[in-house]
């Protein structure tokens, strides 16, 4: 095959096929070259871009932090509302039904009664001074009183023994 097919060239035609092999293997010169700076450049790329995806991660991680992952202020959080991981239930917010609640017990030691009349009637105007209350309905505040600074100062007192004339102090506690 390979005799038939050199068979079908001229001696003229060799010149012409050994330049043609000439510039093959230029070309393959060439594209080897070519190659090489090829992957020269992506091995530079590929450092590049993990240098820019460590800078990305970094810039991420600073910008993700608040007051509860950092030591940044709360005031520096923005106004994000926080969210909760708990999923939306089937009930409603709130006490179920059939749930026992919980309240303050109305108390009968108390420290003040106030009493609330009602003047004048609201439908027609008229004085309602001399009147009886028909009813009392009554309502109990618990109020948590702000504390009080107490002073309290110390003294101890230094005595002198009347049989050997040593002065002891007095300790103060702790």
């Amino acid at each position: 095959m390979l005799r038939t097919a050199l068979s079908q060239y001229t001696v003229v035609d060799i010149p012409v096929l050994l330049a043609t092999i000439e510039d093959l293997k230029r070309l393959i010169i060439e594209q080897q070259r070519l190659i090489t700076e090829q992957q020269r450049l992506i091995t530079k790329l590929r450092a590049e871009n993990a240098h820019l995806k460590a800078r990305i991660a970094a810039f991420e991680s600073r910008l993700n932090q608040n007051s509860r992952n950092s030591s940044r202020p709360p005031s520096m959080d923005g106004f994000r509302r926080p969210t909760t991981s708990r999923k939306k239930g089937e009930r409603p917010p709130g006490g179920q039904k059939g749930h026992e609640g919980h309240t303050l017990r109305p108390v009968l030691n108390l420290d003040v009664v106030v009493v609330h009349t009602a003047s004048t009637c609201s439908r027609c105007g008229i004085s309602l001074d001399h009147v009886e209350p028909s009813a009392v309905e009554q309502r109990q505040v618990f109020d948590i009183l702000p504390p009080q600074l107490i002073v309290t100062e110390h003294r101890a007192e230094h005595k002198q023994c009347p049989h050997c004339g040593r002065t002891h102090p007095a300790e103060f506690p702790c």
